[in-house]
């Protein structure tokens, strides 16, 4: 049987939903398999989103533009994807969102209903087009899958979803990039960004939901002597509104804070690694991959008490 994975999500910039799809990607390629997988997405690109070894893997991009899918999928016009297949498939869709289909199962990932619980921590056209397409979502699939506990108790209330309809998956940490690294490479990686201290570190997008601008006004407000001994250290690509963190960064210019911006997937594990201790105050997470990819490279990790992250440090870390 043949199983379709919507690989759209990889043609933007970077999020949660894209190091999932890229991680469940490499993780179905490591085991063995009766299935045949095609990777498919809406763009006439030859872009290679990552290598895939195996006969059972295959790229396969749909003769439609995105940005005229997306027009199409709002309008409620498009014909169901699996409409010329002779025989049954299965469709996993790992980004809320479910297309049409005619006969094939369909699984769709949920990874969490910020939408609904924190709308206010979404772009408002990001937001109204979660709103309006994920519960019919929701609804149409034959099952679900999402990140926590905590997330499939939030669906199965909200929207009556069956126990046996839903299921935990929870995302896993790639042990071959994420490990302590060597004392050399932490000290180079600190040369070159300008860090002289021991650190402090966050790392995510800067929005409103992370509550950068609150772990920002906590470290100006330690005590001297601490500040003179620790840096805080951000590491994320900006996303929506990210100038309320930039603004409280402007105010506190003097500061021994180190805005690192993206970082690259290469350095990630040295930036986790050089950290005296990890600090994720998101207001609402879906799982939160910082948490035990900080975890997983040695560093101590204080988390917000809310949501998935309960799950995600288990006994390991310090929640407030």
């Amino acid at each position: 049987m043949k199983v379709y994975i919507e690989l759209q999500r990889l043609l933007k910039p970077p999020s949660g939903v894209s190091y999932y799809l890229k991680g469940l990607i490499e993780g179905l390629q490591k085991q063995p398999s009766k299935y045949t997988y095609i990777l498919y997405y809406f763009a006439m690109s030859t872009k290679s989103f990552m290598s895939l070894p195996g006969k059972n893997f295959r790229y396969q991009f749909v003769m439609l533009p995105a940005k005229l899918y997306s027009i199409l999928y709002r309008l409620k016009l498009l014909i169901p994807l699996d409409l010329f297949a002779f025989k049954k498939r299965i469709y996993l869709f790992p980004n809320f969102v479910r297309r049409p289909l005619l006969r094939s199962t369909s699984i769709t990932v949920i990874h969490d209903l910020t939408f609904l619980r924190y709308p206010q921590y979404l772009e408002d056209k990001n937001r109204k087009f979660m709103q309006r397409h994920v519960p019919g979502s929701i609804k149409k699939s034959d099952h679900i899958v999402t990140n926590s506990e905590f997330s499939k108790r939030d669906i199965m209330r909200r929207f009556k979803v069956k126990p046996k309809d839903i299921s935990v998956v929870y995302p896993g940490i790639d042990h071959a990039r994420f490990f302590p690294q060597k004392k050399a490479d932490i000290q180079a990686f600190k040369k070159r960004s300008g860090i002289k201290n021991k650190y402090i570190l966050f790392v995510g997008t800067f929005e409103p939901r992370k509550n950068l601008t609150t772990l920002i006004k906590a470290y100006v407000g330690l005590p001297d002597k601490l500040r003179s001994q620790y840096t805080l250290v951000l590491a994320g690509s900006r996303g929506w509104k990210n100038f309320l963190a930039d603004r409280l960064l402007a105010k506190y210019e003097g500061e021994d804070i180190v805005d690192l911006g993206f970082v690259s997937d290469q350095d990630l594990p040295t930036v986790y690694s050089g950290a005296s201790i990890f600090v994720f105050p998101s207001v609402f997470e879906g799982f939160g991959m910082p948490v035990i990819e900080a975890m997983a490279c040695g560093t101590p990790v204080i988390a917000a008490k809310n949501s998935s992250l309960v799950e995600a440090c288990g006994k390991a870390g310090l929640l407030f």
